[in-house]
C-alpha cells in the first residue's frame, strides 16, 4: 500500500488512516471509517515546503503509526490537541488506535531544520525512527537546543543523523546519533553518512543505507573505514555499530541527491533490496550498480547479505519523471513489492 497525502493552502497535514489497516478479512470495496487532520495551519516559513507524511506503519495489536513533517513555528494539532513545536520545520510522530482514538504523539526538533525519514517496528511493537536534526553549531550563536520531545534536551550537537526507538505506550527508550564521534567538516550536507533509509530486524538490529564521505576514521566499536562509498552498517541494540558491508554502488557524493532512494532488508534470507529513481538529466556522474551503467530513471537492485551484487531491473525507455518511489517490501513468499510512477 502506497499512501499520498497533500497539503491545502492553509497548510493542513491530513493522516489519511484507512480501514485496510485495521481489518484482516477479504479485500472488497472499502469505505471509510474514520480520518484525522493535523499540522499548522502557519504553513512553512516563506513557502519553501509542505507538511507530509513520509511514513507509517501499523503493529500487530492494530495500532497505527504516522510519521510526519510539520510546521514547528506555530503549535501543530492533530485534531483539537495542541503540541509544542520547537521551530521551523520539526517532526511529529503520531500513534492512532484502530479505531481513530490519538493514542499519543511526539515532536522532536529545534529552531532549525529537522526531517523525518522512515519508520521501523521490532518484534516487540517498539517503534523506531529515523532521520536528520540540525543541533545548535556554536553555543554562542544563542539558538535553541534540540528537543526529543519532553524527553531529552541536546544543547550542543554538530551530529545531524538520528534513531529515535519508542515502546508502544509512547516512552522513549533509545536515542542515538550514529555519526562518529571524530567530527569533520565532510563535503556534502554536513553529515559524516549521507543516508536516506534504513531497515529494522524483529530483534530490533539496526540496518542503514548510507554513503560514507568521511574516510580513514572510526565509525565506532573500532570500524576504521578506509574508503569512502556506499556501505550498510548494522547497529545492535539501536547504537552499538556491529557490522559495516560495502555495497556494490558507484555514485559520486555530489551526486548523491540526484538518486531518490528507498530500502529494505530480507530478514529471512539476509539480502538487501535497493529501490528509487536517477535523475539521469541532472545527475554530474553515473550510477553503478554491480558493474552496470544505468541509463533509465527507474531503478530496483539486490544485493546478498555480504553487500555482493545479484540482480538490478529498469524500465525499458530513459523517460522523465519515471521511477519507483516507496520503500521495497518482501512478502512472506519473498516477492520484491515496488510502487513508482510511468510516463507515455
Amino acid at each position: 500500500l502506497e499512501l499520498f497525502s497533500q497539503s491545502s493552502r492553509f497548510g493542513v497535514l491530513f493522516f489519511c488512516l484507512l480501514y485496510l489497516f485495521c481489518h484482516t478479512g477479504s479485500m472488497h470495496a472499502q469505505t471509510w471509517q474514520w480520518a484525522e487532520q493535523g499540522g499548522s495551519v502557519a504553513g512553512f516559513p516563506n513557502n519553501q515546503s509542505l507538511e507530509d507524511v513520509v511514513d507509517m506503519l501499523v503493529d500487530e495489536h492494530g495500532n497505527v503509526y504516522v510519521l510526519a513533517l510539520v510546521n514547528g513555528d506555530a503549535d501543530p494539532k492533530i485534531g483539537d490537541q495542541v503540541f509544542t513545536g520547537y521551530g521551523s520545520m520539526d517532526i511529529m510522530l503520531a500513534s492512532f488506535a484502530c479505531d481513530g482514538s490519538l493514542r499519543w504523539a511526539k515532536t522532536i526538533g529545534g529552531q532549525n531544520t529537522d526531517i523525518p525519514f522512515a519508520l521501523g517496528i521490532d518484534s516487540i511493537s517498539q517503534v523506531y525512527i529515523y532521520g536528520t536534526i540540525t543541533g545548535t553549531i556554536n553555543p554562542n550563536f544563542g539558538q535553541t537546543p534540540v528537543h526529543i520531545g519532553q524527553d531529552t534536551i541536546l544543547e550542543y550537537t554538530r551530529k545531524k543523523l538520528f534513531f529515535a526507538v519508542y515502546d508502544t505506550l509512547g516512552v522513549l527508550t533509545e536515542f542515538y546519533l550514529p555519526e562518529p564521534d571524530t567530527f569533520e567538516l565532510p563535503f556534502t550536507g554536513n553529515q559524516q553518512i549521507l543516508s536516506r533509509d534504513f531497515s529494522v530486524a524483529p530483534n530490533g538490529d539496526i540496518y542503514l543505507l548510507g554513503y560514507i564521505q568521511r574516510a580513514e576514521i572510526d565509525y565506532g566499536n573500532g570500524f576504521y573505514i578506509e574508503t569512502e562509498g556506499w556501505y550498510i552498517l548494522r547497529y545492535e541494540q539501536g547504537h552499538i555499530l556491529a557490522d559495516v558491508v560495502p555495497l556494490e554502488i558507484e555514485l559520486e557524493r555530489m551526486s548523491y541527491g540526484n538518486f531518490n532512494h528507498r530500502f529494505t532488508r530480507d530478514h529471512q534470507t539476509g539480502n538487501f533490496y535497493v529501490s528509487g529513481t536517477f535523475n539521469t538529466y541532472s545527475a554530474n556522474h553515473p550510477l553503478i550498480v554491480g558493474g552496470d551503467t544505468i541509463n533509465n530513471w527507474a531503478v530496483a537492485a539486490a544485493f546478498n547479505a555480504q553487500g555482493e551484487y545479484l540482480w538490478h531491473r529498469t524500465n525499458s525507455t530513459e523517460s522523465f519523471y519515471t521511477g519507483f518511489r516507496g520503500r521495497p517490501i518482501v512478502n512472506e513468499q519473498g516477492n520484491i513489492l515496488l510502487s513508482g510512477a510511468t510516463a507515455h
